[in-house]
């Protein structure tokens, strides 16, 4: 009995501080409803020996025994008053060891929903991982299948615009038109190529020298139908040249120019290239409707286009952007969105400078 009272209290666990408080609080409960019952037994022993051998004993006269008798009630009172007291804070601490139980199932049924969801939603997301990797598989897969039939229709129509007595010039203009589109959908599988080449760590990329002006005047080659007012590039002279890719920094420039012409129809594009510091910058602009300050942070997300209202007048998937600044992260490059002199948008590449120790 006395080993139950004087037990000691469990430690608190930091890890279960809830489950500690409640086990001391119902030690304390029971060490009360002892005392309960001790302490007025206690104080009413003590006022009995006081009045049996200090005054009733040694005394004899009826002031000394009314004496007695007073003390006696003011024990038996006393006694009762704490007895009543201890009983009430042992209600109390019932009431709050009742709570904190009810409290605790709540928790637990709480963390053991919350831990059903949790698992549900690791389940979904494996799944979906699995739908997605099932997905890009799938556009790899399809976009090696027609990259061969698509590099055989371009060089037909290279062919049949080589003839150049023998075509109309409506026939001609026809071809021009497959031709563009046949080389848009062959950008547009090159960058699904490119993309899965970057996702799956396989991308081909060899660092070299490669003179920037020569990349500007390539890319500005690709669209020949454009009227020079459209298009015009400043380049600095006596550049050194850039550590990159050649190929994938073509892909990149082209990428920018072609969405600054789609977004911007009618309105200039200019390209501008020159150092700064130990990079070159190259920026392409237009004067299009531009972009909202709002948005800038979704610019180069995969698949996101800032508006979806416009994809039947302007093509795209989403794609472009996502890949320049995957394929400049490879090349140690950076893409960003400029500040815009006046209307439109301006992109900001940089590329560091070949030192002649790249690998």
């Amino acid at each position: 009995m006395l080993t139950r009272f004087f037990k000691d209290e469990p430690p608190v666990s930091a890890d279960q501080p809830a489950e500690a408080a409640f086990a001391s609080a119902r030690l304390w409960q029971r060490r009360l409803r002892w005392l309960a019952w001790l302490m007025p037994i206690a104080i009413s022993v003590g006022v009995y020996a006081y009045v049996w051998y200090v005054l009733v004993v040694p005394g004899d006269t009826v002031a000394e025994l009314k004496e007695a008798n007073t003390i006696l009630l003011y024990g038996a009172v006393a006694s009762l008053l704490v007895g009543i007291f201890i009983y009430q804070v042992q209600l109390v601490l019932a009431q709050q060891v009742a709570v904190s139980a009810e409290l605790d199932k709540k928790v637990h049924e709480r963390t053991r929903s919350i831990t059903d969801v949790m698992m549900q939603l690791d389940e979904q997301n494996k799944a979906l991982l699995a739908l997605d990797q099932q997905k890009s598989e799938f556009i790899t897969l399809v976009s090696h299948e027609l990259r061969a039939p698509l590099t055989n229709i371009n060089g037909g129509l290279e062919l049949l615009l080589s003839w150049e007595k023998d075509i109309s010039p409506r026939m001609r203009s026809t071809l021009q038109l497959l031709t563009a589109e046949a080389q848009r959908l062959t950008h547009f599988v090159e960058t699904i190529l490119n993309i899965s080449a970057i996702e799956s760590g396989q991308l081909p990329v060899v660092i070299s020298p490669v003179p920037i002006a020569s990349v500007v005047r390539h890319v500005i080659g690709q669209f020949p139908n454009l009227l020079p007012d459209l298009l015009k590039a400043t380049v600095a002279n006596d550049l050194p040249p850039v550590a990159a890719d050649e190929h994938y920094l073509q892909s990149v420039l082209f990428h920018l120019v072609d969405n600054a012409l789609k977004y911007a129809p009618g309105s200039p594009v200019t390209v501008t290239v020159q150092a700064v510091g130990d990079l070159i910058e190259l920026k392409v602009a237009d004067r299009g409707p531009g972009v909202q300050p709002e948005l800038a942070g979704r610019l180069f997300n995969k698949f996101e286009r800032l508006d979806a209202r416009d994809s039947q007048i302007v093509y795209g998937y989403g794609l472009g952007l996502y890949m320049c600044r995957r394929i400049l992260d490879v090349l140690h490059g950076d893409i960003r969105l400029g500040d815009a002199d006046g209307p439109g948008a301006t992109f900001v590449v940089q590329i560091p400078k070949w030192e002649g120790d790249w690998e």
